[in-house]
């Protein structure tokens, strides 16, 4: 049950109410804490019709979701599935202060933006290993985007997972629909992708584990600088998920290098808020990762997807969209940054 709920959250679904509920929590720190504060937060994202700004009716407050209901899942998440946990203080009060599941909250800014990093990966059995990542940098906009999207999916019907080799000529428009849904919300995303040959590299798994560290260690960098995302932020990883017990190792690895990087080249500037794999099949941001991913591998790997198929198609569209017209900034010589300029 914990694994879906960290799923769900990965892909931004708010369908029901401990979705929401797990949503603002991951989010806004200041609500783990008041279950008063969580219930405004509530109304106010995800029912501005009934709380009006704050000007409540009587008949309003009727058709708003009860505290009791919010207080109740906020409870579940905290308590059962030790996530988003309040303030040692507030635990202690609520009698549920637990050593060995205390929050890491000494870095932590209630106020403080976040980075969301979505992350795939390319290349076990080709020339070259890759890992490419979507970049959310205000997480605010993984609500506004998913709500795009599955308005788009409702529009046109389109129930099918986003696949880069799933192009074809008969769904072409609708890849493309979703590449403008992107470039619409261009100055607040980006895509980086970093890769090395195949070759010389036995360890296919630990060398992909090393890409995505440095990927997001220079994307940072890259954000902080640019600035496009300046620090203090926390940030939010979340890749495909692979083999189980590979994933645990690679998680747990990937977090502490990021907590050391902190430390040492970004003054602590950068809180680690979580490290995740999850299950992509329902996840249209990792999904919107691996049509990057997708994008680059033919671009690398067909003639500079110069050819009148779908996918070389899709990959001139994707890339013009976020480099323009050849503008690829490159970091170090092996890592490309694509984003909307």
């Amino acid at each position: 049950m914990k694994q879906t709920v960290l799923n769900r959250l990965a892909g931004a679904r708010v369908d029901t109410v401990r979705d929401r509920v797990v949503w603002i929590m991951n989010r806004e720190i200041t609500t783990r804490d008041s279950d008063i504060t969580l219930m405004l937060r509530y109304w106010e994202l995800f029912e501005p019709e009934l709380y009006a700004r704050g000007n409540i009716t009587p008949d309003s407050l009727y058709q708003l979701t009860r505290l009791t209901v919010i207080s109740r899942h906020r409870a579940t998440i905290q308590n059962d599935y030790k996530l988003f946990l309040a303030s040692e203080e507030v635990q202690a009060k609520r009698g549920r202060l637990d050593g060995e599941h205390r929050e890491r909250r000494v870095a932590e800014n209630p106020h403080m933006s976040s980075i969301v990093v979505y992350a795939d990966e390319s290349g076990k059995t080709a020339d070259n290993l890759l890992v490419g990542t979507f970049w959310i940098l205000e997480d605010i906009q993984t609500l506004r985007l998913k709500q795009d999207i599955d308005a788009w999916r409702v529009a046109t019907g389109f129930k099918h997972e986003l696949h880069f080799t799933n192009a074809s000529q008969g769904n072409l428009h609708r890849y493309l629909e979703i590449l403008d849904l992107l470039v619409a919300r261009g100055n607040s995303i980006s895509f980086k992708v970093i890769t090395v040959p195949r070759r010389g590299n036995a360890n296919a798994p630990a060398v992909l584990d090393d890409l995505l560290f440095h990927v997001i260690n220079r994307g940072i960098q890259h954000e902080h600088q640019s600035g496009r995302a300046p620090l203090p932020r926390s940030l939010q990883v979340w890749k495909d998920a692979e083999e189980e017990a590979r994933d645990r190792v690679s998680v747990a690895n990937l977090r502490e290098r990021l907590e050391a990087a902190s430390a040492a080249g970004f003054d602590r500037q950068l809180h680690v808020q979580s490290v995740t794999a999850v299950d992509s099949s329902k996840n249209d941001f990792i999904q919107i990762a691996d049509l990057f991913l997708g994008s680059v591998n033919r671009f690398l790997h067909n003639n500079r997807a110069a050819g009148d198929h779908a996918k070389d198609q899709l990959a001139r569209a994707f890339l013009a969209a976020f480099c323009g017209d050849g503008g690829i900034h490159r970091i170090e010589n092996d890592m490309v940054t694509f984003e909307r300029l």
